[in-house]
C-alpha cells in the first residue's frame, strides 16, 4: 500500500491547505485546490486509492451476490423473500416450504400489515401461483422441488 512518508507528506499538504484557506471553503473546493497544487504528490496515490475503492466495491458486490440463496436464483424475482419463513413460532427454510407454508406465511403478512407488507406479499403470491399446479399433482411438494422443475422446463 502507501508508504508512511507519502502519507505524512499528504497529511502535511492537507493541513497546510486547511490553515491557509478561508473557513467558508467547502471540503470539496479544498480538495480541488489540493489536487491542483499537489498534482505530483496526488499522482503517487491515485493507483492505490483507485484499487482500494474498486476492491471495496467488488467486496460489497460479492457479499450481496452470496447473501442471496442459490435456490432463489433459479426463479428470478424471488430474491426479496426471506430465506426462512417465520410461521407460528417455527422457522422453515424457504426451499423446504410447501404450499401450505406459503399460504400460512401470506396470511401472517396480511394480518401484520407492517410497513411494506403489500410489497412483501407480491412475490409470495407469485410463488404460490407457480406452486399450485405442482401441488395438485404432488401434494406437499417443496419450493426447491418446484424451482428445479421450473428450471428443467426452461432448459
Amino acid at each position: 500500500m502507501l508508504k508512511d512518508s507519502l502519507k505524512k507528506e499528504l497529511a502535511t499538504a492537507i493541513e497546510t491547505s486547511i490553515l491557509l484557506s478561508p473557513k467558508s471553503l467547502s471540503s470539496m473546493d479544498l480538495a480541488k485546490r489540493i489536487l491542483e497544487s499537489e498534482k505530483q504528490l496526488v499522482e503517487q496515490f491515485q493507483e492505490s486509492w483507485v484499487l482500494e475503492r474498486l476492491s471495496w466495491m467488488v467486496s460489497r458486490r460479492i457479499t450481496e451476490i452470496h447473501r442471496i440463496d442459490e435456490n432463489q436464483y433459479l426463479l428470478p424475482g424471488f430474491e426479496r423473500l426471506p430465506r426462512r419463513l417465520a410461521i407460528r413460532g417455527h422457522r422453515t427454510f424457504l426451499r423446504d416450504a410447501n404450499l401450505d407454508h406459503l399460504k400460512s406465511y401470506r396470511e401472517i403478512l396480511s394480518q401484520k400489515q407492517i410497513r411494506g407488507w403489500k410489497a412483501k406479499m407480491e412475490p409470495v403470491d407469485r410463488l404460490i401461483d407457480i406452486i399450485i399446479p405442482y401441488d395438485k399433482k404432488q401434494h406437499g411438494i417443496t419450493v426447491a422441488q418446484v424451482m428445479a422443475a421450473e428450471k428443467d422446463k426452461q432448459e
